[in-house]
């Protein structure tokens, strides 16, 4: 009973020594830095059974990177447990990193609320051994009009650098086009690496571009310390090497954009046709519909097309863009691939494509003509017909006779006549009636059910189950497949049986 009463009482002092040493706090190694600097904080807890929080960014900066930790200290007898985790993130303006909630043996901590400062660069200079320079076009531009932007490095002939980062543009209020083509060229002292860009401005206003930052690397050996007998080999012939950078920062840029007009979001000069592959086909055969959009300007913002005709089932593809920069512009092409099927004659209305001329500084409303579509064989409804009224035709005058008129009576020889002729009528009609029935045409379900059985191709059983594209999402689905398979080099494998089987069972057709 002692030895128990013994063991309690220790394990509640154990516990008491857990909550008296519990703590949780927060340590940051930088509270100011320039951009494109990380900076690390870190959390401590002391004690047992800890859970941290889950983190994944302050603020808009995603954590990149973490790291843990864990120690034992004996502090006046007492045995305390400290264990910490690390998180690296890269702010590019002033942040506050939150308090957050550890918690140890089931208790909550908080931890202060840590201000991070972010300093303004100082840019480089004409005549430091490493300038960073951002160049553009212009200084005023319309939304969606595109500016030519250069970032240029410049190292100075004779400047030591083993390894050279430059960041990336990366820009909220700009929608941003980077050329591939690395630019290099000698401009005095200096060796020149050009990167080019294109922006195109996505709100009004005074827009700043801010300053951009590269890394430059220099090899330098460390110090291996130590003497005696191993002085030979510390020698900083056989010292490791490492990298110690140093950041360089290039200007910052203004552009004042203003806004087009209402209702128009392109600014350029495009021009627009509608094309198609036929103008007339079979019932339920698609037709097949190409936009085709050229011009310089912002083309990737062109929305796609779509158009609503009734009767008619209309599968449009995604749209296609392959643009590029040039040395005067940006241009390219947009392409957009439209399905249209129906049993009826119907007319592909006209497409308009409006945008802010970057001559003339006045909308342009460009239009694609109509294009009629005929439907061979189908049902045309012919107008009713008014029947003549036959009060209006003239008719004989009965003639007058002072005779009385003698009813009309059939001869015996003539009812034996029209008798047969009734028999063979009921003979005739219980004959087309039984042919009717065994003869019965096959639904469209099952006329369905049976093309695809036939369809010896991807094409032709795209083909086939187009009209049916809205009627069911899993024929939408495999229309998706079909045509991934057609225009996107994919190898999807549709089972023929068991659409057959699930045709039948929907009744689709």
């Amino acid at each position: 009973m002692i030895l128990q009463n013994l063991g309690k009482m220790a394990l509640l002092c154990v516990c008491f020594c857990a909550f008296l040493f519990a703590d949780a706090s927060i340590r940051v190694d930088k509270m100011a830095l320039y951009p494109g600097d990380a900076v690390t904080f870190t959390l401590s807890a002391e004690g047992s059974d800890v859970t941290f929080p889950s983190i994944s960014s302050v603020d808009e900066f995603p954590i990149l990177g973490t790291s843990s930790a864990n120690s034992i200290q004996m502090i006046n007898g007492a045995t305390t447990r400290n264990i910490s985790r690390s998180y690296t993130f890269s702010p590019t303006h002033d942040v506050t990193i939150p308090a957050f909630s550890v918690t140890i043996a089931g208790k909550a901590y908080s931890t202060e609320p840590q201000k991070i400062s972010v300093l303004t660069p100082k840019a480089s200079k004409s005549g430091e051994p490493f300038v960073l320079e951002l160049k553009a076009d212009k200084k005023s531009a319309y939304v969606g009009e595109p500016i030519k932007l250069s970032m240029v490095f410049k190292q100075q002939v004779g400047a030591k650098a083993d390894k050279v980062e430059v960041s990336e543009l990366s820009l909220k209020d700009f929608w941003v086009k980077k050329e591939e083509t690395l630019h290099q060229n000698v401009e005095g002292e200096y060796v020149t690496k050009q990167y080019d860009y294109v922006l195109f401005p996505k709100k009004t206003g005074d827009i700043e571009i801010p300053a951009i930052f590269s890394r430059v690397g220099t090899a330098v050996k460390t110090d291996m310390g130590g003497g005696g007998l191993d002085s030979f080999f510390n020698d900083s012939l056989f010292a490791p090497m490492q990298i110690k950078w140093k950041q360089v920062f290039s200007n910052a840029l203004h552009v004042n954009v203003k806004p087009l007009p209402s209702n128009t979001y392109l600014y350029g000069d495009f021009s627009i046709e509608a094309s198609v592959d036929k103008t007339s086909t079979e019932p339920n055969k698609p037709i097949n519909l190409i936009l085709h959009i050229k011009g310089k300007g912002n083309i990737d913002d062109i929305a796609q097309f779509n158009p609503s005709i009734n009767d008619v089932a209309i599968y449009a593809d995604a749209p296609k863009v392959d643009a590029s920069l040039n040395k005067e512009d940006y241009e390219g092409e947009f392409s957009e691939h439209i399905a249209l099927v129906s049993d009826k004659d119907f007319t592909i209305p006209s497409f308009d494509l409006s945008y802010f001329d970057a001559k003339t500084h006045t909308v342009v409303t460009q239009k694609t003509k109509e294009i009629p579509i005929h439907i061979i064989g189908a049902v045309i409804k012919s107008a009713p017909t008014l029947e003549k009224n036959k009060s209006s035709e003239p008719t004989a005058e009965p003639a007058t006779s002072d005779e009385p008129k003698k009813p009309f009576l059939f001869k015996p020889y003539m009812n034996a006549l029209y008798a047969a002729l009734g028999i063979l009528f009921i003979l005739a009609l219980g004959v087309w009636f039984a042919q009717t029935k065994k003869a019965r045409p096959i639904s469209q379900t099952q006329a369905l059910a049976s093309a695809i059985d036939k369809a010896k191709s991807d094409k032709a059983l795209f083909d086939l189950l187009l009209p049916y594209a809205k009627k069911d999402a899993l024929i939408a689905e495999i229309l998706a497949k079909l045509e991934a398979n057609l225009y996107g080099g994919a190898q999807n494998i549709i089972d023929k049986k068991e659409l057959k089987r699930f045709v039948e069972e929907r009744a689709i057709g």
